[in-house]
């Protein structure tokens, strides 16, 4: 009998399972496999009757699930690919690329009836695309038919939910309810239909068995009618999905569950080609979570993948390893650090702002009991202390604050940083901040009060730095560190 033991993958309260030992795979990808011609500064003035101009064409592999499980094993993951390739030139070149990059080729569904889908793509300067698809890409295989490998994998993406072969709600839901069953993690990203039209309602019975979804902007706009990203995340939450990511481009990318919603800016990046920079986000996204990741250090790993593929042509060219990420992501802090930097308050109404919107954070209700008594009067309830500001360019997104307890001890409150900047490494700054200033107010001792639940990442940020916890009631943990 086949003996599993699980690994919980904690997002913001909740809980998602994929197989730690008997797993053969980190990653399935299921999905498209093309060949994408890309032609780079298209001119569209005919040089004669027939003939055209272009700056550059070129052949690369591609399609949703070749471009995440290369990315993916790119990262260091174990994984695998179910697609169909035809039996010919096209299909070759795909499954000879796969393997040279070490993706398991051996679920592979191949067919000397159905030829290998060859997409034409016109990139614009700005790395924008244009692509145009054909009958090929229209051929619904079944993966329906082979789900028993999915039991062999921890995360399973559906590469493309909307287009073949995930344009059929019976396909769909047999393979989420496969996987739900197996406790395997389900990531789903999406696509605009092309032949078939579905609707989030044709597919509502396996919503709720699809732990991540994740549209770009346009694809948000078009499945749930809004126009605002958070308004968009609600309409796929209230279907049942348990949580979704918006790719918004040059704009960053917006997490939302019922727990919690987390915004991140883009990378600031020369853009070649965006061509498979989802794909490759996606690869990211999914592959920290499967490290046991954070959902914000996995969003901000993402970022940085799909950042990387925009720097050459073609999805699987830029992304080399996982360090190259992690130094895009070191290089990127310390240049928002540039234009950080901390002070102590010198306007009460400003950290006064920075507090209450800091009080409105769903579930961090017990941290504020006595929050009127302390807003009324900060500067009697910080006596002895300090309230530090943290500025950005001239703005201030981030706040934190010493309370003297006695002599020798001193409580560390309020870090906050505002959504719309965080992500950027400033929490940490702040806490270094508050523990200079607290040795340098003669405390040595500094406790910190926090809700795993609700503000995990901060939680992990303090362990990481060296706060020892204490003590334990009602979901509020008592933590300290010794200066």
């Amino acid at each position: 009998m086949k003996t599993i033991r699980h690994l919980y993958l904690k997002w913001a309260g909740q809980q998602f399972r994929a197989d730690t030992i008997m797993s053969k795979y980190d990653i399935l990808f299921i999905g498209t496999a093309i060949v994408d011609s890309i032609i780079k500064g298209f001119d569209p003035d005919p040089v004669s009757a027939t003939g055209y101009r272009a700056d550059s064409g070129s052949l690369h592999i591609g399609g949703e699930a070749v471009n995440g499980s290369i990315a993916a094993a790119k990262l260091g993951m174990k994984t695998a690919i179910l697609c169909p390739l035809g039996s010919d030139a096209a299909g070759a070149m795909i499954e000879t690329s796969l393997a040279a990059y070490g993706v398991d080729t051996g679920l592979i569904v191949k067919s000397g009836g159905h030829p290998t889908p060859v997409t034409t793509m016109f990139v614009a300067d700005d790395g924008t695309r244009r692509s145009v698809t054909n009958k090929a890409h229209r051929y619904n295989f079944h993966p329906e038919r082979y789900l028993d490998a999915l039991s062999d994998a921890k995360a399973v993406v559906l590469g493309s939910l909307f287009r073949a072969p995930f344009d059929d709600p019976d396909v769909i839901r047999r393979v989420v309810e496969a996987a739900h069953a197996n406790g395997v993690t389900v990531f789903a990203d999406t696509k605009l239909p092309n032949f078939t039209k579905l609707k989030l309602e044709d597919i509502a019975d396996s919503l709720p068995m699809i732990d991540c979804i994740t549209p770009n902007e346009e694809e948000a706009r078009y499945y749930s009618g809004e126009d605002e990203p958070e308004k968009m995340a609600d309409v796929f939450l209230d279907a049942g999905v348990r949580s979704v990511i918006i790719k918004l481009g040059g704009k960053g990318c917006m997490y939302k569950s019922r727990e919690e919603t987390i915004w991140l800016p883009a990378y600031d990046i020369d853009a070649v080609d965006a061509a498979g920079a989802g794909d490759n986000f996606l690869a990211g996204f999914v592959s920290e979570t499967v490290r046991g990741s954070s959902v914000r250090e996995a969003l901000t790993f993402a970022n940085a993948c799909g950042a990387v593929c925009t720097t050459a042509v073609g999805a699987c060219t830029a992304l080399r390893d996982r360090k190259q990420v992690e130094e895009l992501i070191k290089q990127q802090e310390e240049a928002h650090m540039d234009r950080f930097e901390v002070r102590e308050c010198d306007n009460i109404e400003t950290i006064k702002e920075l507090f209450r919107e800091y009080s409105t954070i769903k579930g961090a209700e017990q941290c504020f009991v006595s929050f009127g008594k302390e807003i009324g009067d900060l500067e009697a309830f910080y006596a002895g202390g300090a309230m530090l500001l943290g500025w950005e360019n001239g703005e201030p997104v981030a706040c934190i604050a010493v309370r003297k307890i006695d002599d020798a001890v001193c409580e560390a409150k309020r870090l906050y940083i505002k959504p719309a900047s965080r992500g950027k490494g400033y929490a940490r700054v702040m806490l270094n901040a508050m523990l200079e200033k607290s040795r340098e107010l003669g405390f040595k001792e500094v406790h910190f009060t926090t809700k795993p639940d609700v503000m995990q990442i901060g939680y992990e940020l303090y362990k990481r730095m060296g706060f020892e916890e204490v003590g334990e009631a009602d979901g509020i943990v008592t933590m300290r560190m010794v200066l």
